[in-house]
């Protein structure tokens, strides 16, 4: 007896577009007549449809004979469009699971070529379709065994149990039993499933394997592996290594530690408001005190999702002690312990009273360095352990005596090979607290540090204004979504209490894959009593912070702060084991949960009075120790304004994708850049002036100051936000759904929130995530001016001004930021500074008779150069000829005299603008000799952008004007490029037009800005 598998190799089904017809050459295999003695032989066909619900119309071909649809009915074959070619009959028979038999009788023992037809009458999909020839009814049942994923990834914290399942699909023609695996799982693995696994044509059925993580993560990687075959009943005798016809499936678990490290600004800014205004010590307004609940929550929820799973530790920056190095530490590394055991911690940290600079430097110092470093230093622990730095800072490094990019790799930093971050294989997860004009967070610095940290790290933003507690919780419990430990949101909303409102609902779905959980909410003001949270679950039993932790509720830990309330669930109060319901089954608390806020002070008072006054912002939030999972990641680490952001969400239950979900992606978008903003601002003195005294002592930055002087003098930066809404698309069934964002020429903040929803085993679930970043500049040589201004020779004041292509400036503290400075061989570059404005300085000196090429590098990539011209071999010009001014708006600058003489000890005021279109028309003493090497260097003024212009000499022999080269706005040296010439004059052009700014203001100095022009030679020189 004999058999084969179609298609042929049989590595993947065939798949058929909808609508689409295919035909397929098959082998001839015949065997007895059933019924017997109906036909001399009979030639047996079964056919597989996976999915749908259409029957697809079946077709055979003998030889060059028609095609034959086959039906209920018996059709003759025939071999060739000759009616004496007859080969025999066929005849279909539809059975159940969307398997289709077919018999084909032979009247004489001839053998054909065949031809096999499948046309896929679903008009909406496309279809998978299996088939086997045989010589009997029997072996033409044939089982097609998938094994989905292939590959499966246990992520196990030490003493974790995880279940996890693998889909096994039958896409044959007869029915699958899973009776065994070979070889024996290794120790740790379990099967979770009950053998026999029966698996009908067309069915799937789940495998359950269970990992119980031991307490040490094995050496040297943590890892266990094992690569396992399904034993088969019948055996699937064709089943391959590929993706479509497998039976085989490889596990590997890596088992970790946690070393999660909290770094805390406790600066002297911490202990002002969110606006800035310092408050009495202990203030239960100060960002610390905002900081501190923030943290007490993080650590209860550290407590119940990875208690002794690993160790953490808090340290402050500065050392609350200059002289002792120990008072950098708040909590050193130790074990996460159990709820109760976190209130010493807790109590550490709202105990600190910040003063101070902000070395923020010192601090990573302090967890990093190798003498007292927070993490191990073992093989092992690097190799495995996840490792997380929590960076929280409210201002800008400027004190210390470490820089923070010492621990970041080349070319952004200074590490030593082995010793980066990265290197460490410790991710970085940054909050920066600031709303604009207040505070100075260094956003850029921090997007560095966490993009060379291992595996990127994250950034937050804490930055609206009246919700900047709720927003710094939520930034911290991020962290715990984000990877820290592998938890879930079903959601993450905003609500609002407002007075009179008897109760504010929500519902939250926990389902019956998630575990360990946490509900909670948070509210802003600084009031314990200020909102209240009870919960109602899926049996209408409702839970208050009285009753939490007793009776039926004795698996429910509840906790309350000043700003928060939430509850914490084990594994057993949720799944109702211990107790029996009414039919003798464990009552699940699994289901629809409602979280029901009240506001105790909006409460009359017994006497009938009415209560406060109530309108408080509040955050409700889940957190559940989950096997359904949504993760985000996206394509890049680093973004620079105008590149797509490609975002992909991975949606998966117990480690099996989840397809046909609704996902979509909601995109907060900056309207304004606060950089471009502050860059274009011209503030009064007296305003820099009463911003300098406001902020006397509280630990501010020259940018800080200027942001509050522009605020003081009435500038308002505009940081409203935009959602733009994107629905994610699943291109392959992964369970991996994508979406790109593309408007992104603003450099700021841009938040991604993604949701999904749909139903497992038709119970609906929704699952939240979000992701941040920082869109960055990255300045480009087309738009990035280099001015050079020798004061005398061999000395410059060299002024950088990058851009972009879409004109957004660079605003960093440029001893801080890795990778952005001057570079140049021989020479001695001095400090570089920032003028607030989006340019930068730094004198030069250098030999004059080298006068070497200055470069600009930012990233540690060059962007552009400029060679130092030699003054002492330049003749200047001596007079105007003619200068028409060109478009003129709000004008000054207009005096074309400025150009005469050298350059050299020019002041920075002095340069003539020409205007959008104008021309200006010099002479020399003598006529200019123009020799085709280095001829003519026109020095322009830097403006706000780059602006065009084009050199031109008079030819007394054509008597036109002869053009030398236009620029793009920079100061350039030009040449004749063919032989030679002598010009009287020679003439500039401003071919720019530009009259007015981005935002439509006229320009004060309008068209190209010159500051002299120098010729190499002239008749009346050498």
């Amino acid at each position: 007896m004999s058999f084969a598998v179609f298609p042929d190799p049989p590595t993947e089904p065939l798949t058929v577009a909808a609508g689409d017809i295919t035909f397929t050459p098959i082998s001839q295999l015949t065997g007895s007549s059933v019924p017997v003695g109906a036909y001399l032989k009979m030639m047996f066909i079964r056919v597989a449809m996976s999915g749908g619900s259409s029957p697809p119309e079946l077709f055979v071909k003998a030889g060059t004979g028609s095609e034959v649809k086959i039906t209920a009915l018996t059709t003759a074959v025939f071999r060739s469009d000759n009616p004496a070619d007859y080969v025999g009959d066929v005849q279909q028979f539809s059975e159940a699971n969307n398997v289709y038999r077919i018999r084909v009788g032979f009247d004489k023992d001839t053998t054909e070529a065949w031809q096999f037809g499948i046309r896929n009458k679903d008009l909406s999909a496309a279809r998978e379709f299996t088939w086997v020839v045989a010589d009997s009814e029997a072996e033409a049942a044939q089982p097609w065994i998938v094994v989905s994923p292939a590959r499966h990834a246990f992520p196990a914290l030490v003493g974790d149990s995880l279940e996890q399942r693998v889909q096994v699909s039958n896409k044959g023609t007869g029915p699958l039993t899973i009776t065994a695996i070979a070889p024996a799982l290794p120790v740790g693995f379990t099967l979770g499933s009950t053998l026999p696994l029966m698996v009908p044509p067309s069915g799937t059925a789940p495998l359950t394997i269970k990992f119980d993580a031991p307490d040490t993560p094995p050496a040297p990687d943590g890892q266990i592996t094992a690569r396992i075959a399904l034993t088969a009943t019948p055996p699937d005798t064709t089943a391959s290594s590929s993706a479509g016809h497998n039976q085989e499936v490889s596990l590997t678990a890596t088992v970790q530690r946690l070393e999660v490290v909290l770094l805390l600004d406790a600066s002297g800014s911490m202990a002002c408001d969110a606006q800035g205004e310092l408050l009495p010590q202990g203030s239960p307004d100060s960002r610390w005190s905002e900081l501190s609940s923030a943290a007490s929550q993080f650590l209860d929820l550290l407590a119940h999702f990875g208690a002794e799973r690993g160790r953490f530790g808090i340290a402050r920056f500065p050392a609350a002690d200059p002289n002792d190095t120990a008072t950098f530490d708040i909590v050193r590394m130790t074990g996460i312990p159990h709820l109760d055991d976190m209130a010493t911690a807790k109590a550490a940290v709202a105990q600190v009273n910040p003063d101070g600079g902000t070395p923020m430097g010192d601090g990573l110092d302090r967890v990093l360095a190798p003498a007292t470093s927070y993490f191990d230093s073992d093989a092992l622990s690097v190799a495995t352990n996840r490792r997380w730095l929590i960076l929280m800072s409210d201002g800008a490094h400027n004190s210390g005596t470490h820089t923070p990019t010492e621990f970041i790799a080349p070319a952004t930093g200074t590490a030593p090979p082995g010793t980066s971050m990265a290197d460490r294989r410790i991710s970085m997860f940054a909050v920066g607290y600031g709303i604009e004009g207040f505070t100075d967070v260094n956003h850029v610095l921090l997007k560095q540090l966490c993009t060379s940290s291992a595996g990127g790290g994250q950034h937050r933003a804490v930055d609206e204004e009246g919700t900047t507690a709720t927003a710094l919780a939520a930034a911290l419990r991020n962290a715990l979504k984000s990877g820290l430990t592998p938890t879930a949101s079903p959601r993450d909303p905003l609500g609002m209490f407002l007075t009179g409102t008897p109760e504010v609902r929500h519902e939250v779905v926990l389902a019956q894959f998630d575990h360990r959980a946490a509900l909670m909410i948070n509210w802003n003001t600084p009031d314990r009593g200020r909102l209240r949270l009870e919960l109602l679950t899926p049996l209408q039993e409702r839970i208050t912070p009285e009753t939490a932790g007793s009776g039926d509720f004795s698996g429910v830990t509840f906790r309350g702060g000043n700003r928060s309330q939430s509850y914490l669930f084990d594994p057993r109060f949720l799944s109702g084991e211990g107790r029996t319901g009414p039919e003798g089954q464990a009552p699940t608390r699994r289901g629809t949960w409602t979280l029901i806020v009240t506001a105790p002070a909006d409460i009359p008072a017994p006497d009938g009075s009415p209560g406060a006054f109530i309108v408080e912002k509040y955050t409700y939030d889940a957190l559940t120790y989950s096997d359904l999972q949504l993760s985000l990641d996206m394509d890049k680490t680093d973004y620079f304004a105008g590149d797509p952001i490609a975002v992909s969400a991975r949606l998966t239950a117990a480690g099996m994708p989840v397809t046909g979900a609704s996902v979509s992606l909601s995109t907060s978008v900056p309207t304004q850049s606060m950089a471009n903003w502050l860059s274009d601002l011209d503030i009064p003195a007296e305003a820099m002036e009463q911003a300098l005294i406001q902020l006397d002592g509280l630990d501010a930055t020259p940018t800080l100051i200027k942001k509050r002087a522009a605020k003081l003098a009435g500038f308002s930066f505009d940081n409203t936000m935009r959602e733009v809404s994107l629905q994610m698309t699943e291109e392959d069934g992964s369970g991996v759904y994508s979406a790109t964002f593309t408007n992104t020429s603003l450099p700021e903040h841009y938040t991604f929130y993604v949701t999904a929803t749909g139903a497992i085993d038709d119970i609906d679930f929704r699952r939240e995530a979000k992701q941040e970043t920082y869109v960055l500049v990255q300045p480009d040589r087309d738009h990035t001016e280099i001015d050079i201004q020798q004061t005398e020779p061999g000395l410059a004041e060299v002024t950088v001004i990058p851009r972009d292509r879409f004109g957004n400036v660079v605003m960093i503290d440029p001893q801080v930021v890795g990778g952005f400075g001057l570079t140049a061989t021989d020479t001695q570059v001095g400090e570089i500074v920032s003028h607030l404005d989006g340019t930068y300085s730094a004198p030069v000196r250098y030999d004059p008779v080298v006068n070497p090429t200055i470069g600009f590098s930012f990233d540690g990539v060059q962007v552009t150069t400029l060679k130092v011209p030699s003054l002492q071999e330049l003749h200047y010009p001596t007079q105007v000829v003619a200068f028409t001014p060109g478009v003129l708006s709000n004008y000054i600058n207009g005096n074309p005299e400025a150009v005469l003489g050298t350059v050299q000890g020019k002041g920075p005021d002095t340069f003539v603008a020409l205007g959008g279109g104008g021309q200006l028309v010099v002479g020399f003493d003598g006529d200019v000799v123009l020799e085709g090497s280095e001829d003519v260097t026109v020095f322009v003024h830097p403006d706000t952008d780059l602006r065009a212009y084009r050199v031109e000499a008079f030819s007394q022999e054509q008597q036109e004007w002869v053009t030398l080269g236009e620029s793009r706005g920079v100061t350039e040296t030009f040449q004749l490029s063919a032989g030679s010439m002598k010009s009287p004059s020679l003439r500039l052009t401003d071919v720019s037009g530009r009259t007015r700014d981005s935002h439509l203001n006229p320009l004060a100095t309008p068209g190209v800005s010159l500051r002299g022009i120098g010729v190499r030679k002239t008749s009346g020189g050498r």
